[in-house]
């Protein structure tokens, strides 16, 4: 995956020593979320690298984002709206 110049594995590492937090990453989307609801407003789009999904919804956040829905669609779900 490719972001701000950094290439990260299917693990979301980029070294030994840096790696994306999933649990963090998904505390902020699912702030975000409730930002926006609070707000009338929605996040229509969220794009992340599909071979990441199993690493975000692992983490406890990543559990509530799942079954919360909507944020994170496959790209035929989506085309089915």
């Amino acid at each position: 995956m490719w972001h701000y110049l950094l290439t990260f594995d299917e693990q979301g590492k980029w070294s030994e020593k840096v790696a994306i937090d999933f649990e963090i990453t998904v505390r902020h989307l699912l702030a975000l979320d409730d930002a926006a609801r609070a707000n009338g407003l929605a996040v229509q789009k969220v794009i992340l690298k599909i071979a990441l999904k199993d690493e975000l919804f692992a983490t406890p956040s990543g559990r509530k984002l799942k079954k919360r829905g909507g944020l994170l669609r496959s790209r035929a779900a989506a085309a089915g709206r």
